[in-house]
């Protein structure tokens, strides 16, 4: 399976190398975001408190971003930059879900 993964990345990488090596803040905040809303509405459909919610998908989705760098990635860990690069949407997914409540 992260085999497959890797393939894909690869795959998709190879569309456009030189755009996704300019512009790679772009592909990880869309990740941080969507990973981040993936895990909100997770504990959310679970029946977490609001706080929980926020606690478990910081902790969950950085956990998931980091073996994600590790073991799936292709381009693998460089000092932890492209976790870094999805914090910012993180932030601001979990903002608007606290002013939303």
């Amino acid at each position: 399976m992260v085999g497959l993964l890797k393939r894909f990345i690869l795959w998709v990488f190879s569309i456009d190398p030189e755009w996704m090596e300019r512009n790679g803040w772009v592909n990880e905040s869309i990740a941080g975001a969507l990973g981040t809303t993936f895990f909100v509405l997770l504990a959310t459909a679970v029946g977490l408190s609001p706080l929980t919610v926020v606690l478990a998908t910081i902790i969950v989705f950085n956990v998931v971003s980091v073996l994600y760098e590790l073991y799936v990635d292709p381009h693998g860990w460089e000092n932890g930059v492209d976790c870094y690069m999805r914090i910012p949407a993180e932030v601001v997914v979990l903002t608007v879900y606290i002013l939303t409540r």
